[in-house]
C-alpha cells in the first residue's frame, strides 16, 4: 500500500519523506497523527487481505486508503449483484469506546437518510463479532487534499465551481438539521479522476461528493474524549463558535467552507501556524493576490468571526458565487493614510471619529484602527491591507504610525 504523510495542521497529503508541507508550507517535522503504516499494524481484524469475505457479504479487492479513522477497502456486495463498495474498518479507539460505538451507530442512522448527488452515499452500518466497519460509496476520484498535492492553487472558475457544488450538498443535509462540523479537503472528494492534462477542472470532470456527513463527529468526539478537549472538529478549519464550544449551525460550515474556499484560491489555508484557535477568534484572514475582488468579498464574508455576519445559509452563498445575488463593498473601504501624514493628524482624528484601538503587528508597525465612518476628505486611500492581531499599546510608544478606517 502507498504511504504518505498526512499534516495535522492544514490535512494536506506529502510524500512519506517530505520535510515541508505541500498544502501550508510548514516544517513537517515529527507527525504525530496520521503517517500511513501497515492496515494491520492499525486496524482490527488484522487479517485484511484480498479475497477476504467479511460478513460473510462484502468480498475484499484492494486497499483504498488509511489514516487514524480508519481503513478503507475497495469490495464487492457479494448479495447484492455484486455492487462495487467501499468498506471503512474502524479504529481501535471507537471499539473500546461504548459511548463512541452507540453515536456511531445512531449517526449512521441519520447520515443513511441523506440522498444527495453531492453528498457520499452512506449504505449501512455493520459489524463481524467486534469489529463494525461502514459500507459506504464507492469513490474513485481524490480528495481535494490530494489535488492541492499536485497543484500550487486553482483558478477563480475552479473555486467557484467547487463551492457551488459542495453548497447544493450542505442546503440539502441543512435542510434534515444535519451540520457536518468537519469540513475541510480531505472529505471533499471527486467522484472520478479528473484525466490527465492541464485543461483543470471543469462542469464536465468536476462532481464534488462530501464525504462522513454525521460521522465525523463521532470520530472527532471519541478523540477529545481520549485527549480531554472540549471542541469537534480539524482545528485549520474551525469555526469560532466551534473552538468556543458553542452551539453550531449551518452558518458553521459557512465558515469551514470558506477556510476550504481560501485554500483552494491561495493554495494554503488563512491560519496555517502558530495559535490557530486565537487566530480564528481574532485575526483577519490576508488578502492574497489573484483573487477576483468579488470572489475575495465572498470568501470574506464566510471567515466572519460573527456567525450573523455570515451567509445566513448554503443556497445563499450559492447565489453570490454563481453572480446572481454578489456581496456588495463595504460602506467605507479601508484608508491607508502614510506614517508621516498620520503622525501630526491622529489627534484631531481621535476627537472626530471617537475610540481608536490601538495595534501593534509582530512587525512592530503600530496601526490605529477607526471605527466605521467617512475618512477625511482630503486622505488618499492605497491599495494597503493591513492585517495585525490586536494588541492595545499607547500610540506615543511607535511615532511611525499607520491609521487604517475600517469599512
Amino acid at each position: 500500500m502507498a504511504r504518505e504523510c498526512l499534516n495535522p495542521a492544514c490535512d494536506a497529503a506529502n510524500v512519506a519523506d517530505a520535510e515541508i508541507c505541500e498544502g501550508c508550507g510548514q516544517p513537517l517535522g515529527d507527525v504525530p497523527t496520521g503517517e500511513s503504516q501497515d492496515a494491520a499494524t492499525v486496524i482490527y481484524p488484522s487479517d485484511l487481505k484480498p479475497g477476504r469475505l467479511v460478513a460473510d457479504r462484502y468480498r475484499l479487492e484492494a486497499p483504498l486508503s488509511e489514516g487514524g479513522f480508519g481503513v478503507v477497502w475497495r469490495a464487492v456486495d457479494i448479495r447484492l449483484d455484486d455492487q462495487i463498495v467501499a468498506l471503512k474498518f474502524l479504529p481501535p479507539a471507537l471499539l473500546r469506546d461504548e459511548l463512541a460505538h452507540r453515536d456511531l451507530k445512531r449517526e449512521a442512522q441519520v447520515a443513511m437518510t441523506l440522498t444527495h448527488p453531492h453528498l457520499m452515499r452512506l449504505h449501512t452500518f455493520d459489524a463481524e463479532p467486534g469489529h463494525p466497519f461502514l459500507v459506504m460509496e464507492l469513490i474513485e476520484g481524490p480528495t481535494l487534499s490530494q489535488v492541492l498535492v499536485q497543484r500550487d492553487r486553482l483558478t477563480p472558475a475552479e473555486v467557484r465551481l467547487i463551492g457551488k457544488q459542495v453548497c447544493e450538498g450542505l442546503a440539502y443535509a441543512h435542510g434534515r438539521r444535519v451540520v457536518h462540523r468537519d469540513l475541510k479537503p480531505s472529505n471533499l472528494m471527486l467522484e472520478a479522476p479528473p484525466g490527465e492534462g492541464n485543461g483543470g477542472l471543469s462542469e464536465a470532470n468536476c462532481w464534488i461528493k462530501i464525504a462522513d456527513f454525521g460521522i465525523a463527529k463521532v470520530f472527532a468526539e471519541t478523540t477529545l474524549r481520549e485527549n480531554d478537549s472540549s471542541s469537534v472538529g480539524t482545528i485549520t478549519y474551525m469555526s469560532p463558535e466551534q473552538i468556543n464550544g458553542g452551539r453550531l449551525d449551518p452558518r458553521s460550515d459557512i465558515y469551514s467552507l470558506g477556510v476550504v474556499l481560501y485554500q483552494l484560491a491561495t493554495g494554503r489555508p488563512p491560519f496555517g501556524a502558530g495559535d490557530l484557535a486565537w487566530q480564528h477568534l481574532n485575526a483577519r484572514p490576508k488578502r492574497v493576490g489573484g483573487i477576483p475582488e468579488d470572489l475575495w468579498r465572498i470568501i470574506a464574508r464566510c471567515l466572519e468571526k460573527r456567525p450573523e455576519d455570515r451567509f445566513p445559509n448554503a443556497l445563499a452563498l450559492k447565489g453570490a458565487l454563481e453572480g446572481v445575488d454578489p456581496v456588495p463593498p463595504p460602506p467605507w473601504p479601508r484608508w491607508v493614510m502614510p506614517a508621516a501624514v498620520a503622525g501630526s493628524s491622529v489627534a484631531v482624528i481621535a476627537l472626530i471619529w471617537g475610540a481608536l484601538a490601538w495595534t501593534r503587528s509582530p512587525e512592530g508597525v503600530t496601526v490605529v484602527e477607526v471605527p466605521p465612518t467617512a475618512p477625511p476628505e482630503n486622505t488618499s486611500p492605497t491599495v494597503a491591507w493591513v492585517d495585525v492581531p490586536p494588541a492595545r499599546v499607547p500610540w506615543s510608544e511607535n511615532p511611525e504610525i499607520t491609521l487604517v478606517f475600517h469599512g
